[in-house]
């Protein structure tokens, strides 16, 4: 990321913002893998009233990038050298399931001017301070991990931090209309859903109960195997036996 601010320095840009350099990328379908192979991510550009765009970027900065801004902060990019940066935002990106590495990305581009809908996550904070999981051995519940926003490109936010250190009795809750959220930023849910509660420790009895239910599953999934491995039995002793008479009309002609 150094190199990088020092190339937008020179190109007259601001450092305080995430910056990108992609390239232009003639390499599509299945032969992309040799593209991840040199360390660049494929990506694609689209946005409303433009053409898309195959790029690549290299994979390591877009990594830092992407745990910068997330998928709700403008970052810049530059095409091919080109000296007008773009504005997009990463709005999918796909990883590989095992490895975690990502494998591809679509950068929306978005104009100044132009409102865009979004979501923004929300980061919980302070859960092993909070009264009510320590003194109480209650659990905080998280309902909504992050809430549908409207505002300009370049007044999102990463993410929205919600504090749950205070909480302290059962009855608790954060809804919509408790979050702190910049007065640009258009909050579409409804401002009475509830973003965190907390559930009570469970009693004896529920836990008994529980452990109770999880035996009983476990033995239906033994019956149930057992029964099915009975009729696998009975299934290739019928298709020997036929196999048998088979095999002696044949001996017979």
């Amino acid at each position: 990321m150094v190199i990088l601010r020092k190339y937008f320095q020179q190109k007259g840009y601001q450092v305080d913002e995430t910056l990108l350099k992609a390239q232009t990328r003639e390499i599509t379908g299945k032969k992309v893998r040799q593209i991840r192979e040199s360390g660049m991510l494929p990506v694609v550009l689209y946005g409303h009233g433009i053409e898309p765009k195959s790029l690549s970027v290299d994979a390591k900065e877009f990594a830092r990038a992407f745990a910068h801004s997330g998928s709700s902060t403008m970052v810049k990019i530059i095409i091919d050298d080109n000296t007008e940066p773009i504005n997009i935002l990463f709005h999918q990106i796909d990883r590989n399931p095992v490895s975690g590495d990502y494998v591809h990305a679509d950068f929306l581009q978005v104009k100044l001017t132009e409102k865009i809908k979004t979501e923004i996550p929300i980061v919980l904070e302070g859960e092993e301070n909070a009264p009510v999981v320590k003194e109480k051995e209650g659990s905080i519940i998280t309902n909504k991990d992050h809430i549908e926003v409207e505002a300009f490109p370049q007044d999102l936010i990463h993410e929205i931090v919600v504090n749950v250190s205070e909480l302290a009795e059962f009855d608790q809750v954060i809804h919509v209309k408790d979050l702190i959220v910049p007065a640009k930023i258009d909050v579409l849910d409804d401002p009475d859903d509830v973003i965190v509660s907390i559930q009570e420790p469970r009693s004896e009895e529920e836990l008994a109960k529980l452990e109770q239910e999880v035996v009983e599953d476990v033995k239906a999934v033994e019956v149930e195997k057992k029964g099915k491995e009975e009729d696998e039995d009975s299934t290739e002793s019928a298709d020997g036996a036929s196999g048998e008479q088979k095999e002696e009309k044949e001996a017979d002609k």
